[in-house]
């Protein structure tokens, strides 16, 4: 039979099993089902072998396989998080390392896939190292899916506090699968620029699902190769760097969505299953969150699930951010509390609606200028430097130079349409100081964070891959960095017991300025090697009962002794 631990679409799978049978169909002896007892010896084996083959074939249509994934996001320079989907439940796992061949790995943790979940997982990949590329496999049940290379790859984030060059690529906007008519280029030269993650905004489809099984069949189709006219977008993007994905209005139920949308926690439900996402809100619905890469940290918004009506009267009252009145838990208070707490030399903002006034009104920001206008003021009051926004929902592509707004800002361009009317926009397109372009309509955007001297470069990028505006961000006077902190202890190490042979593992979280030492010790010993914030003992024997580990966290501002965790062998 065919080897079909792959990571195709289930209908893929089931097609080759079918085949497989038909196949022993037209080769089995239509005397088997005819002559019973009175068939020779020799035939009586032959069709007893063909029977168990197609017996094998059949039951092959419902084994557990890998259909979706593996998809990367959430990184940080030490972990990641790792979406997968199999057709049924199952257990899973990820293999990963550094090799390409995977002819070394090492195993995640083992989870189990359910029907209540879509039978969708997201994996975490703890311990990883900074700046280091790893590949990925995935077993279900035990057995690896993708049976040779290239394996599907990301590359873990720098060290927060340091500076690098880097950039990424912003694809928003999706045309609705089953619109679609041509292929685009889109992803083939976004691709091209070798980002270093992908930046996925609002509208990520315009089907506007609203039933459970809706809103997860729009992340299956755009998650599955075989997607018609969606030439690159899976092997190119999805399985070869990071994403960070928010919502908008299309994609999450609906034109137009706010806070009254009355099936929020369907879309909720089915973002955290199918999203490798950094830590969300503690609210629902919500799907803000943040995150680092070197000199420059992420606030991605949702402005969808908080927002009042936009016919609601533009005053104090109105809100993008916190219609739900949440207060020192919402969205505005976090969105502040970030960028007041934030170092990063570049603070750049993802808002899935534009901030730009003079078009989008009074779906984008132009509609809620009492909130944008205290949001703007609090920015400047607080001296807080190197703010960029980055928007969509326009429908072309275009950049400021913060005259229209007050900060700096790229809409990028619909990722995958065909310009059907006199314009590809939403709206009329407004005033933006470097211009726009909508013809042709697709095209994503290109961010690129440079040192020596400090800049920012936005580049609005048509379907070909040709730069059609760009706009340098000038340096300014960073945010004032705070004298180092001192490491402190968040998580001290935790008593562990394990059977005779076993080895036991020890963890500690702190927190500091970076980058933080590490030290185990073994009974006040220092341990040669044990210096990252997990150690892994050796395999354990009887005498190690009762052992005393702890660890010296330290850094430029100091060091702090960790409490003592006990270490009990059971006999066997």
């Amino acid at each position: 039979m065919r080897n079909i631990q792959n990571s195709t679409p289930e209908h893929s799978w089931k097609v080759n099993a079918s085949e497989d049978g038909e196949w022993l169909q037209r080769h089995s002896d239509a005397r088997c089902s005819h002559h019973g007892s009175r068939l020779p010896k020799l035939l009586l084996a032959r069709c007893a072998i063909i029977g168990l083959l197609q017996m094998m074939t059949m039951s092959l249509a419902w084994s557990q396989v890998l259909t979706h994934g593996p998809v990367v996001g959430g990184v940080t320079a030490s972990s990641a998080n790792v979406f997968v989907r199999t057709n049924q439940g199952a257990s899973v796992a990820l293999r990963f390392g550094t090799d390409p061949n995977l002819e070394t790995y090492l195993v995640s943790e083992t989870f189990a896939t359910s029907s209540a979940s879509d039978f969708t997982k997201i994996i975490p990949i703890p311990d990883l190292t900074a700046e280091t590329i790893y590949y990925l496999d995935v077993t279900v049940d035990g057995v690896p899916q993708l049976t040779m290379p290239p394996y599907p790859t990301f590359k873990t984030f720098p060290e927060d506090g340091t500076s690098r060059d880097f950039k990424f690529v912003v694809l928003a906007d999706f045309k609705s699968l089953k619109s679609l008519t041509e292929t685009t280029t889109t992803f083939s030269n976004a691709a091209a620029a070798v980002p270093d993650f992908a930046f996925i905004g609002g509208d990520f489809d315009h089907r506007n699902p609203q039933t459970l099984s809706d809103k997860r069949t729009m992340f299956k189709e755009l998650y599955d190769p075989t997607t018609p006219f969606m030439s690159g977008f899976v092997p190119l993007i999805l399985q070869k760097m990071p994403i960070i994905h928010q919502w908008d209005d299309h994609d999450a139920g609906g034109n137009n969505l706010d806070r009254t949308y009355r099936e929020w926690n369907l879309s909720q439900q089915v973002f955290q299953e199918y999203v490798p996402a950094y830590p969300l809100p503690s609210v629902t619905p919500g799907i803000w969150q943040k995150f680092s890469y070197a000199q420059a940290e992420g606030f991605v918004l949702d402005c969808r699930s908080q927002r009042d009506p936009v016919d609601a009267q533009d005053d104090s009252n109105k809100s993008m951010l916190d219609g739900n009145n949440l207060g020192p838990i919402g969205e505005l208070a976090w969105l502040k509390d970030a960028l007041l707490a934030s170092t990063a030399r570049w603070k750049i903002i993802f808002t899935s609606v534009t901030t730009n006034p003079s078009t989008k009104f009074p779906d984008g920001w132009a509609g809620y200028q009492t909130e944008w206008q205290a949001l703007k003021d609090f920015i400047t009051l607080n001296q807080i430097q190197g703010v960029v926004f980055i928007s969509g929902d326009l429908h072309l592509g275009a950049i400021d130079d913060g005259t229209a707004a007050g900060f700096p800002e790229m809409c990028v361009a619909k990722a995958n349409y065909e310009k059907a009317d006199s314009r590809c926009s939403t709206a009329p397109p407004g005033v933006w100081s470097e211009g726009y372009f909508e013809d042709p309509c697709s095209g994503y955007g290109l961010v690129s964070v440079m040192q020596n001297p400090d800049r920012l470069i936005l580049e609005a990028v048509d379907q070909a891959g040709i730069v059609r505006i760009s706009y340098t961000v000038p340096s300014s006077t960073p945010t004032p960095t705070p004298a180092p902190a001192p490491p402190s202890i968040t998580t001290q190490p935790a008593n562990r017991t394990v059977s005779v042979g076993a080895p036991a593992k020890f963890r500690v979280t702190a927190t500091g300025a970076v980058p933080l030492n590490y030290q185990w010790r073994e009974n006040g010993v220092d341990i040669a090697g044990a210096t990252r914030a997990l150690y892994t003992t050796p395999a354990t024997t009887e005498t190690d009962n009762g052992t005393l580990f702890d660890v010296i966290v330290s850094n430029v501002a100091g060091s702090v002794t960790s409490n003592t965790a006990t270490l009990r062998v059971r006999s066997r």
